[in-house]
């Protein structure tokens, strides 16, 4: 089965975990694939756009690994495509409509619609790199999907998470028999020595 890793908002597939990860599947021979879910041009960024490639791309059964906005365009992929038989969702942004018009405010949301876009800090160019509009808008049109399709999900959250509370993957949890909550001493990176070897233990136990 094929595996991919599809890496957090204004990020890129040299994110630390996304390098931990390729090199872990290396040791063993084998190959994690990694797209750049920027697409080329983060400012031109949409999730409609990232699932249409994501669907286009992988026309065999597929394991995901998601983190932060990965895990939440990982769900919205499982919920698309029975292609996807297997998740490990790492601090996934599962209600991203939501929690982004927490995270910037209404105030911020108008300004941003008016001068059509906005800048965001971007973890690979380093420095604040402009995003439409559109990708607000977008995001909005999945604010009512409801992930009601049943297939292994394992899930790794830090408790200090001050991102993605992790009382999130909790509720998401309750009542989803098939979903493994792991709940670790970690913050929102789960970037510790500690935490990635539990991350590879995870990986190796439900997607290798």
């Amino acid at each position: 089965m094929r595996c991919i890793y599809l890496h957090g908002f204004a990020s890129s597939p040299k994110s630390g975990k996304a390098r931990y990860l390729v090199s872990k599947f290396q040791e063993l021979g084998l190959e994690l694939d990694v797209p750049d879910l920027n697409l080329g041009d983060f400012r031109r960024m949409t999730i409609s756009a990232v699932l249409e490639f994501l669907h286009s791309t992988y026309t065999e059964p597929i394991a995901v690994i998601g983190s932060s906005l990965g895990g939440y365009i990982a769900l919205l992929l499982a919920q698309q495509n029975p292609l996807v038989q297997k998740l490990l969702l790492l601090a996934p942004a599962i209600t991203f409509p939501f929690g982004i018009k927490g995270w910037l405010g209404t105030e911020a949301i108008a300004q941003w619609q008016e001068m059509g876009y906005r800048e965001f800090w971007h973890y690979e160019a380093q420095r604040l790199v402009p995003l439409n509009y559109q990708f607000y808008e977008d995001v909005q049109s999945y604010a009512t999907v409801q992930f009601e399709r049943e297939l292994p999900i394992v899930i790794l959250h830090g408790k200090r998470d001050e991102v993605v509370p992790v009382h999130i993957s909790t509720q998401f949890a309750q009542n989803r028999p098939y979903v493994d909550l792991h709940i670790v001493d970690s913050d929102h990176s789960l970037g510790d020595s500690s935490t990635l070897s539990y991350l590879w233990q995870l990986v190796s136990r439900h997607i290798v």
